[in-house]
């Protein structure tokens, strides 16, 4: 759950959702998400690209190079759905995604060889 954007006001709480994370073949994370606008009175935004990023324990975390998805004016008491894009190794198979902002920050490990994920503790 994040607060929507001031651009648009009021501001409400918006529920964000993962739906499915997937790997291809040339490195190329799709992080697909629903936002939930049940709390909305008038139209709302917020920018998903701040809400996710994948840990780099090595160096600089990264957020998402691309968003596709209409997050920037959202109807109220709906859903909109959307993909954010990250890049990693090819040959690499597990990720940390950090999800949330501020005090609501959580880590997710996930396999892509064992197609699984679990809660994580990054520090």
């Amino acid at each position: 759950t994040t607060l929507s954007g001031q651009a648009l006001l009021p501001q409400t709480q918006i529920s964000v959702m993962v739906e499915d994370i997937t790997k291809s073949s040339d490195g190329t994370v799709g992080v697909k998400i629903k936002a939930f606008t049940s709390e909305a009175s008038s139209y709302s935004t917020i920018e998903p690209r701040d809400l996710f990023e994948l840990i780099n324990l090595n160096g600089a975390n990264q957020r998402s190079y691309e968003t596709k998805g209409q997050f920037n004016s959202m109807p109220p008491q709906t859903s909109v759905s959307g993909t954010l894009y990250f890049k990693i190794e090819p040959s690499q198979n597990t990720i940390i995604l950090q999800i949330g902002s501020g005090d609501q920050i959580k880590y997710y490990e996930f396999n892509f060889l064992k197609k699984t994920y679990k809660e994580t503790i990054v520090g």
